[in-house]
């Protein structure tokens, strides 16, 4: 476990000093180019006992480096309806038939396109950064190969949402559909992401949630009787019908509630946050349903990164006024003669702008205190089985 708290370590003490303390948009892209290097050559290098999908995934890219470009679209491609990572595939064995290679490639590309992501639309590098290698998302991009380019694209697709763009918004959804098909569902969420999350959508998602923890059973019995044989057929589709422990849903739960008790702050801060609220509320019913089947978390995992842009909102919507602050230097400077006027305004002022300095600080705490304790926990479990980590060398 020690390379994964070697590399959190960095991740916050290096964002809180450059990022926080000496914030400037040229201190956010160095420290994002250093993190995201470091977070490049560490998915490349890793052995292929790293990662529960390696295996499957470099079995893939040998099949494509021996066919010619016929198999990516011939009923023996598994992967034939997903192009784009077939076609990822068969490009990088033009240049190379190693899998080390093209590990590699996957890593730069995905890692890389969230740094982008990142830098471009977050409120605060640093805390995204964080929440991406806290929060288990660096873990799974040296697993779920597909879907984690699938959502690295996804994230550009998320402003588009949250700015009703309908057009590219469906057309990077499908291009992110090209390597893993589920995100398709991302073309419904178009018409409910932007609706107000209140107590009356919190009631219609349990309720829904409960009836499928319900009848889960007939609803799956009746449904592989036509389609996705596969998880009834086969020990591996069984094993996605297994549930997970309550823990697993924990974090997300906790993450939903903070955000929904901050949702005014939020919401005033921009009305646009209500796409990242209802993204993190899907996540959090989801991971309830996986109690019962962990097939649930295949899709939570769809809107769970949604948190990379969130938990930076969180933590600037209560951020320190900064007209507040002008305020007070203002009436600080006033001349000894307004000094007895100034003085109760200025007593009331310090305090307003302390408490708010004391609640910003206590965000930054809760977002690092939560994602280490998630991320000791994904750690422990180790279900994606990068434990320990080994090079290749």
């Amino acid at each position: 476990m020690l390379p994964y708290y070697l590399l959190l370590l960095p991740v916050a003490v290096l964002g809180f000093v450059l990022c926080e303390r000496r914030g400037s948009r040229r201190n956010d892209l160095i420290y994002l180019c250093v993190v995201t290097a470091v977070m490049m050559l560490m998915a490349s290098l890793r052995a292929d006992t790293v990662g529960i999908d390696y295996e499957m995934y470099a079995n893939y890219f040998q099949s494509v480096a021996n066919h010619d470009l016929s198999y990516l679209i011939s009923a023996e491609n598994p992967y034939r309806f997903e192009f784009g990572f077939s076609l990822l595939n068969y490009l990088v064995s033009l240049a190379t038939n190693h899998t080390y290679v093209f590990m590699a490639v996957v890593a730069v590309l995905t890692i890389g396109l969230r740094a982008v992501a990142i830098y471009r639309y977050s409120s605060s590098v640093w805390i995204s950064v964080f929440t991406f290698v806290a929060f288990g998302f660096f873990g799974y991009t040296m697993c779920t190969l597909r879907q984690e380019i699938a959502i690295s694209i996804l994230l550009f697709a998320i402003p588009l949402l949250q700015k009703k763009k309908l057009v590219p918004y469906i057309l990077l959804v499908l291009l992110a559909a090209s390597f893993h098909k589920s995100v398709l569902i991302l073309i419904p969420i178009y018409f409910l992401a932007n609706l107000p999350v209140n107590w009356k959508s919190l009631v219609i998602y349990g309720v829904g949630t409960g009836l499928i923890l319900i009848f889960s059973w007939p609803i799956i019995n009746f449904v592989t009787k036509f389609v996705y044989q596969f998880y009834i057929e086969t020990e591996q589709g069984r094993y996605y019908l297994m549930g997970r422990d309550a823990k697993t849903a924990l974090i997300p739960i906790v993450v939903f509630i903070a955000a929904y008790c901050l949702k005014k702050r939020l919401l005033n801060r921009n009305p646009q946050n209500a796409v990242l609220l209802n993204f993190t509320m899907y996540a959090a019913f989801l991971f309830i349903l996986t109690i019962k089947h962990f097939i649930f978390q295949r899709v939570a995992l769809i809107f769970f990164p949604a948190i990379i842009y969130l938990l930076p909102e969180i933590v600037c919507s209560v951020q320190v006024d900064p007209e507040k602050t002008e305020e007070l230097t203002l009436l600080q400077q006033a001349d000894r003669g307004r000094r007895k006027q100034t003085s109760a305004k200025e007593t009331k002022l310090r305090t307003e702008l302390r408490d708010q300095k004391a609640l910003y600080y206590a965000a930054i705490g809760f977002v690092l205190a939560v994602g280490l304790l998630y991320y000791a926990f994904l750690l422990q479990t180790n279900r994606l089985l990068l434990v320990p980590y080994v090079t290749l060398f």
